[in-house]
């Protein structure tokens, strides 16, 4: 896949993440099921709305730089997929901050705050991109010792 294929396609997967998560808002809103319009933020911690939008315009500032090629993967330790799952989770809460001035949230597990499919993907995007630099970390580290042999 060349670079233009790779942009094409990483913008289609967080564009079709944001859709899904809109999907199941939306049936949930319309049908009458349960959900929480969540003012903060992670977990409904309080944080200044100027925060949060500070965050989203430096995170979507990122993702388009990257889509101009101004930025590349191979200058950051970073998982592709991870930032995907990020940034299609990202979109989707603004959506709703945007539209509702919350975050619709849905999931209740009981034994956890109240959280949505766009949380998911932010979470497991962060896990991956995490594994990734703790793994590139570690490969760093061995190549610097057998260099040093």
């Amino acid at each position: 896949m060349n670079a233009t294929s790779k942009k094409y396609f990483f913008a289609g997967s967080f564009v079709l993440l944001t859709i899904i998560d809109q999907i199941f808002k939306y049936i949930i809103r319309q049908q009458g099921g349960f959900y929480v319009c969540n003012k903060g933020v992670a977990f409904s911690l309080p944080i200044p709305w100027w925060i949060i939008y500070t965050f989203f315009a430096l995170f979507f500032i990122f993702i388009v730089l990257y889509l101009l090629g101004k930025i590349k993967f191979e200058s950051f330790i970073i998982n592709q997929w991870g930032l995907i799952l990020v940034a299609g989770g990202a979109l989707g809460n603004l959506i709703d901050r945007l539209n509702f001035g919350c975050v619709v949230d849905f999931i209740d597990l009981k034994i956890f705050p109240v959280f949505n499919l766009a949380d998911i993907f932010i979470f497991c995007g962060v896990v991956l991109i995490l594994w990734k630099a703790r793994g590139e970390k570690e490969i760093s580290s061995e190549t610097s010792e057998k260099q040093s042999s």
